[in-house]
């Protein structure tokens, strides 16, 4: 057997190294000694210290996960300060205004802007997306692709969030509604 830059036995090839290495499904990834991942460069020949791994493309996030997001973020009832959308723009929220009513219709929130006009923010699933609704403030409306990735949490790229859909914790919940808040009205 053959020995790796850390010292341990490596055998002689793994299934990784089996991998066709061009492919059509997911990006190639070179995963070197030290045990980090780089982007793979077509035509370069790797090292015997390197494999071939497939990133998967992402999953949408399944329907229940969805409900228990959207339950979690009617539970949390988030009263909390401004929340910075632009250099001069800022939204209080207020609270859940739909804490006794089922998610399948939605979680609504109350909003207030600094010149004290009220509005609401609407947060629906619908399939793989959550849709953003804001009236009062501003009538905006966004749908946010969702996935789940390889840890189990539900991620919205587009506008950089993420969170585990089961979480208790009022920071991630909070910090997620805050990327929707951003998203929705910047």
């Amino acid at each position: 057997m053959d020995r790796d830059s850390t010292g341990r036995e490596r055998p002689e090839s793994t299934f990784l190294e089996l991998l066709p290495k061009d492919h059509s499904h997911g990006r190639a990834t070179t995963l070197d000694a030290r045990g980090s991942f780089r982007p793979a460069v077509p035509g370069r020949a790797t090292d015997s210290e390197q494999y071939t791994m497939i990133e998967v493309a992402a999953h949408a996030l399944p329907s229940d996960k969805a409900r228990t997001l959207l339950r979690r973020l009617r539970d949390l009832n988030l009263v909390c300060g401004p929340v910075a959308i632009t250099g001069d723009q800022a939204v209080i929220v207020a609270g859940c205004l739909s804490l006794d009513a089922p998610v399948e219709g939605g979680v609504a929130y109350r909003l207030r802007d600094q010149d004290g006009r009220e509005g609401r923010l609407d947060l629906r699933c619908d399939g793989a997306r959550l849709r953003v609704e804001v009236d009062g403030i501003g009538a905006r409306r966004l749908e946010v692709p969702m996935t789940i990735d390889r840890l189990g949490r539900a991620c919205a790229r587009s506008i950089g969030g993420r969170v585990r859909p089961e979480t208790t914790s009022q920071l991630e919940l909070e910090h997620f509604l805050r990327r929707l808040l951003r998203a929705s009205l910047g």
